[in-house]
């Protein structure tokens, strides 16, 4: 075999891993927008979910309330007979304290029998006054547990209408992020680029000489994260690693994948074996001298 056909050979299996490279850096990439989308879906089901919850909380709260309120009304009217009743059994005592009092100056019945009737009368007339005391008391307290059902069906009216703001939000989220992904999608048509392509241009050594700082680093869900002072305006694209290296003593520190891409500056995920070292102001290359 000559010299020749082996390079080939090499090249072949060269171009043959980056392929599959780029393909799985494509299909997770793909399946990362399947679960945000899933994830933007299920949050949407869950908000229906309580709203429909929180609807038939609220129905069963106004029931309540309507029956409770029947009651009570049902109660006031009872009260209301109770009271009619009473005056007219004040009118009766009345009558009969007056038919008394006539019958004793007709007949001449003792002093003695006509105040105690008289004060027979009295009592039932205290009486009297006591019950309407108690039904004006019951009928104040229902009125205010009827307030305070009012008050209740205010409550969970509200709670409904944040539920129904933020299923129209979560909505809006999911057209967005379907929209972005397809508007993306379109983008890279037009440039005859495929996502694979894209996504292992920063891992090939034909990646051109990009170099910048660290501006800040932050951590996000565990994973350090770093913001760079380069972006699409300098060739920047998703997926690109860039080396970290100490300013002061050029030691490599790690690695940098851009995960965002702005036009002047880049987020990425930092890895390597010393990481925990990276600080602010250390350089990133795409391209080690």
């Amino acid at each position: 075999m000559s010299p020749l056909t082996k390079l080939f050979v090499v090249l072949l299996v060269v171009l043959s891993l980056l392929l599959s490279a780029g393909v799985i850096v494509f299909v997770n990439q793909t399946a990362d927008y399947k679960v945000l989308q899933q994830t933007a879906v299920e949050q949407k089901n869950a908000a229906m979910a309580e709203k429909d919850r929180l609807s038939a909380e609220m129905e069963t709260v106004r029931a309540n309330a309507d029956a409770e309120k029947a009651a009570a009304s049902r109660q006031v009217e009872a009260m209301r007979q109770d009271l009619n009743k009473a005056r007219q059994d004040l009118i009766s005592a009345q009558t009969a304290l007056a038919q008394a009092t006539n019958q004793a100056q007709i007949q001449s019945v003792s002093v003695t029998s006509l105040t105690g009737a008289l004060q027979g009368a009295q009592n039932t007339l205290s009486a009297l006054q006591n019950q309407i005391t108690e039904l004006r008391t019951s009928n104040d307290k229902f009125a205010t547990q009827n307030e305070q059902l009012n008050l209740t069906v205010t409550d969970l009216t509200n709670r409904l209408d944040v539920t129904e703001r933020e299923r129209k939000l979560l909505s809006e989220q999911l057209a967005e992020a379907r929209g972005q992904t397809d508007r993306q999608g379109a983008m890279l048509k037009e440039m005859g680029v495929s996502p694979a392509q894209l996504a292992s241009a920063g891992t090939r050594l034909s990646a051109p000489a990009i170099n910048g700082v660290i501006r800040d680093i932050r951590p996000i869900y565990g994973a350090q994260y770093a913001r760079i002072s380069v972006g699409s305006a300098d060739n920047v694209v998703k997926g690109m690693q860039f080396n970290v290296i100490n300013h002061d003593t050029q030691q490599f520190l790690g690695k940098l994948t851009v995960e965002t891409v702005e036009q002047n500056e880049s987020t990425g995920r930092l890895e390597g074996p010393l990481v925990g070292q990276i600080r602010t102001g250390a350089d990133v290359k795409t391209q080690l001298q």
